[in-house]
């Protein structure tokens, strides 16, 4: 085990401080800030570099706060920060990803969000730890597949936690172990209802008491070989099986605690609208569209779907009901799409690898006229404006602060052919 005192010299993309070892590799520290002197303790050794959590702060930075979470690095390693300077270095961290690819930018980026920085989240996804105590909730460490117990999280809507724990006391009534256990996925809509999705690793036969604010459960078997929680097998469910919120211009949109649906529904509310700012037209195209709620909500007539689970075009196809839009949905990976599929305005909000390049070459043929670009993550983005600088400009980058007290940046990029 590897233990240096280190001083960071600045924060890097990704969220971590940057140091140097005594042996001239570099290292990203987790839990540190610049100028902090820190004993860090290295949990990865590369060729090249180091990768490290501070395990001792001995000279702090003036910018550190107290953490709400005993186990923050889990789940939120930002939690050190207030929101305004989060803020202020989310936004240099990304103007230095544009000027090093050199992309011009009409509008200046800045950072959207809204005063909630804590229980904000809808979804969040445990595993499970069991002692002479019983069986507990539990996360993995950073960088690990070390578990540690937790109670909850300072990020997580109250009602998320409440039923989490609602369900581990059943659990532990029924007497399962923690070894017949891999996950358990609680979503929970803007009025606190929640759904939830049980992972085993073995028979499961027992029913839940289901009480506010769970409105529906659903056990799958997932096979115990994949780290994943993958829904091998639906062993039974209770109740309903989706919930349901509305989003811009009063649309509903339903959804399960498994589908594509975005983590913090006030801030995606904001996205909604500039969106349609700047690409309502008569035709949309919604590539990686999960369960529609980007092209249904900024269509004026037409609206093509394509996304390849079918779980999230079920439910896409609810949620076209009643809007007197002409739906055309697609069960399949937007880069298999045939070119006369695309209009003059798409939409597209990719994986965190961004745009396969099948797909790039597809919309650089094609050229529609416009492009909005919603990305989990400026460097791929970043990547892909730069492949398609010569054809598109962009008319304006935005920035979403989805995750306060986190490193994570969702990015709006509205594309104007030249």
């Amino acid at each position: 085990m590897i233990v240096e005192i280190v001083k960071i010299k600045k924060i890097v993309y990704g969220g971590q401080g940057l140091a140097d070892m005594i042996d001239g590799r570099k290292v990203f520290v987790w839990n540190g800030l610049p100028g902090e002197v820190v004993k860090v303790q290295v949990i990865k050794e590369r060729p090249s570099y180091y990768e490290a959590i501070a395990i001792e702060i001995i000279k702090p930075s003036p910018l550190r706060r107290i953490p709400k979470d005993d186990n923050f690095l889990s789940t939120s390693p930002w939690q050190i920060l207030d929101l305004l300077t989060e803020t202020k270095l989310k936004v240099e961290l990304v103007n230095e990803l544009l000027n090093h690819h050199s992309i011009e930018v009409k509008s200046p980026t800045v950072i959207n969000g809204d005063d909630k920085d804590w229980n904000y989240r809808n979804k969040m996804e445990y595993s499970f730890w069991g002692d002479d105590d019983g069986l507990h909730l539990a996360l993995y460490k950073r960088d690990s597949h070390i578990k540690e117990k937790v109670l909850g999280s300072a990020l997580a809507m109250p009602s998320i936690d409440e039923s989490a724990q609602n369900i581990v006391d059943q659990l532990n009534q029924m007497g399962v172990r923690a070894s017949s256990l891999k996950s358990l996925i609680i979503r929970a809509n803007q009025e606190g209802q929640t759904m939830a999705s049980l992972f085993v690793k073995d028979n499961f036969n027992q029913s839940f008491i289901l009480s506010k604010p769970i409105v529906g459960i659903e056990v799958f078997y997932s096979n115990p070989r994949s780290p994943a929680s993958l829904a091998t097998k639906l062993i039974n469910h209770q109740g309903d099986l989706f919930l349901k919120d509305v989003l811009n211009n009063h649309q509903s949109f339903l959804y399960s605690s498994r589908s594509f649906f975005q983590i913090n529904v006030p801030v995606y509310r904001l996205v909604l609208e500039k969106m349609k700012n700047y690409l309502s037209s008569n035709e949309i195209v919604d590539l990686y569209s999960g369960v529609g709620s980007i092209g249904l909500s900024i269509a004026k007539e037409s609206v093509s779907l394509i996304d390849n689970d079918q779980v999230n075009l079920d439910f896409a196809h609810k949620n076209a009901l009643n809007l007197g839009l002409q739906v055309q949905i697609y069960c399949q990976s937007a880069e298999t799409i045939r070119d006369d599929i695309l209009s003059k305005t798409i939409v597209i909000d990719p994986p965190r690898s961004g745009i396969h390049s099948r797909l790039l070459d597809l919309i650089r043929n094609k050229s529609p006229e416009m492009i909005g670009y919603l990305s989990c993550n400026p460097i791929t983005q970043i990547r892909d404006l730069k492949l398609l600088n010569d054809i598109y400009r962009v008319e304006d980058l935005s920035l979403y602060n989805f995750f306060p007290h986190t490193p994570h940046i969702e990015s709006l990029a509205i594309l104007k052919k030249r």
